[in-house]
């Protein structure tokens, strides 16, 4: 019976992380996108938390399982079933980052 509360609350406690960590997947994604151009568009260059974000954000909140290879596998997979999707969200990505930080102006206009 202790068996079946442990479960309950374990569960419980996972189902309270979720919105988390989708937040924390959703606020990591514009970066990691701009980091997997920088990088030729290697997904292993990419930490797999990275690789993760993509999925979430890009692909249908799609899970990457296994080891750092196999979620690379799957990654790209992905990248070439909907190669239209990471271009669009790379300009996207640049856009805002570009909007965020916008370059400073060392010309003076003229009178």
């Amino acid at each position: 019976m202790a068996d079946l509360e442990v479960k309950r609350l374990e569960a419980e406690e996972a189902e309270e992380k979720k919105p988390d960590e989708a937040a924390a997947l959703t606020a990591a994604a514009p970066a990691a996108v701009l980091k997997l151009a920088a990088k030729g568009s290697d997904v292993l260059k990419l930490f797999v938390p990275e690789m993760r974000a993509i999925a979430h954000v890009h692909f249908m909140q799609a899970e990457l399982k296994g080891k750092k290879a196999a979620r690379g596998t799957q990654l790209q997979d992905l990248i070439a079933k909907h190669p239209t999707i990471l271009p669009l969200a790379t300009a996207e990505a640049e856009r805002n980052a570009a909007r965020e930080n916008p370059p400073s102006n060392p010309t003076q206009q003229a009178d």
